[in-house]
């Protein structure tokens, strides 16, 4: 059994150390526990706001059960500390190994849990994964847009946005940012690094890089009141966002239609010289797209 991350405070490292507890007596029936999310991160875990992403791997459903059932009731004991937002202050990702795989690491999320992941018990099941093709990270993000286009709506129009708690609008920029990033090459979901690589490489207008900085240092310094003014431009930067990458995902949906229609019709050698004429003229080598 591995040591916790030092940087966890109580209660959280308190929380943790009580579920590893109750799951003692079933370790053999588990492949594996980890921390992924703020919590395997250093720089990036804000406590009163941030929970604890565990991941549990369960050889069997009955233990799967059991795992679950354990950590609703730390939760539950520990219900008075919950951040705010938060359903408890440990967030389970729990499955067997046989559907683990379809879900884990899929997408944008291969490099986040490639990087930030900190095993406490078992196997390294990262080692299991396979790094996502580049329609494999526009799949995820297209995901992430239905989903964000979901809330939007709800959300309405930007004066809505007003009364809600700043550090809820922030993250759910910060959250989106990081699809973003994704789609561009940059994998990393720290906030801090989120930021700065916005700013080094000149993504986003100087006034869009002000209001990230603004909100990183809400959730630094952990602030909980609403910010009116703050949320509204924090509300313009998503729709920008969205809007880009919506894009993004268009253009390569016509693109793989193309090949699709040209698989249909053409030889297959030809499609392969369609494919490496675009990719030279786009600037990029047959090489090194195989």
């Amino acid at each position: 059994m591995e040591s916790l991350p030092d940087w966890l405070p109580s209660p959280y490292s308190d929380a943790l150390r009580e579920v590893i507890k109750r799951l003692k007596p079933m370790l053999d029936r588990i492949v594996c526990i980890g921390i992924t999310g703020s919590a395997a991160r250093r720089d990036d875990f804000i406590p009163g706001l941030s929970d604890v992403d565990l991941m549990v791997v369960a050889r069997d459903e009955e233990t799967l059960s059991k795992v679950r059932e354990v950590v609703r009731g730390v939760n539950e004991k520990y219900r008075h500390v919950t951040p705010s937002g938060r359903e408890g202050i440990i967030s389970l990702w729990a499955d067997v190994m046989s559907r683990f795989l379809k879900w884990f690491g899929r997408g944008c999320e291969y490099y986040n849990v490639m990087r930030d992941f900190v095993i406490i018990y078992g196997e390294d099941v990262r080692r299991l994964l396979r790094r996502p093709t580049r329609t494999e990270l526009i799949a995820s993000v297209a995901v992430v847009l239905r989903e964000v286009e979901r809330l939007m709506s709800r959300a309405g129009e930007a004066r809505d946005v007003r009364v809600l708690p700043t550090p809820d609008v922030a993250r759910g920029v910060f959250a989106l940012l990081r699809f973003y990033l994704c789609l561009k090459g940059i994998h990393t979901a720290s906030r801090i690094e989120m930021v700065r690589e916005v700013e080094a490489r000149s993504l986003l207008p100087r006034a869009h890089v002000e209001t990230l900085k603004e909100a990183l240092r809400v959730l630094l310094e952990g602030r909980k009141e609403s910010q009116p003014e703050l949320n509204v431009r924090l509300y313009e930067l998503s729709q920008l966002l969205t809007r880009e990458m919506r894009a993004s995902v268009e253009a390569a949906r016509t693109v793989l239609e193309d090949v699709l229609t040209a698989l249909r019709s053409l030889p297959v050698s030809e499609v392969v010289r369609m494919i490496e004429e675009a990719l030279r003229v786009l600037g990029k080598s047959s090489e090194h797209s195989r």
